[in-house]
């Protein structure tokens, strides 16, 4: 029974010592070169991606995810503006949706933007990890 107390305290001391509150992410002050998506939708394998290319420009792609084969539906050039925490994402053709929003930061555990078209469409996108980042680090 003292082997099972004591594997339960070192367990407990070890969670509480593996989660630090100094780990706290910060909402950006650029989106230049950050990708954004959604989770995938479970009824039509959609996926919506934002990919900021540069300090003024972005693109919005929704697509098709499949076995092996992902399908793009449409993809939609944007020019932006960012004042974090504010974006406005305006088409650069006259059909497409403008989008405003704001990039959320949830209790400091992670970033997200949350965009609302002018047709009522809302996207909720977190960022894609960089290729230098993983989980380990």
């Amino acid at each position: 029974m003292r082997k099972l107390i004591f594997s339960a305290f070192i367990v407990a001391i070890a969670t509480l010592f593996a989660c630090s509150k100094d780990e706290s992410v910060e909402i950006p002050t650029s989106l230049t070169d950050s990708i954004w998506c959604s989770t995938i939708n479970p009824d039509t394998f959609e996926q919506t991606i934002v990919e900021f290319i540069d300090s003024e420009n972005a693109v919005l792609s929704v697509i098709k995810r499949g076995y092996g084969t992902d399908q793009v539906i449409s993809k939609t050039e944007y020019s932006y503006t960012y004042n974090s925490p504010d974006i406005t994402l305006m088409p650069k053709t006259l059909i497409d949706p403008k989008l405003t929003g704001k990039a959320i930061n949830l209790e400091g555990a992670y970033i997200y933007l949350h965009l609302t078209s002018n047709i009522g469409d809302t996207y909720n996108l977190t960022q894609q990890a960089d290729k230098d980042q993983t989980i380990w680090q």
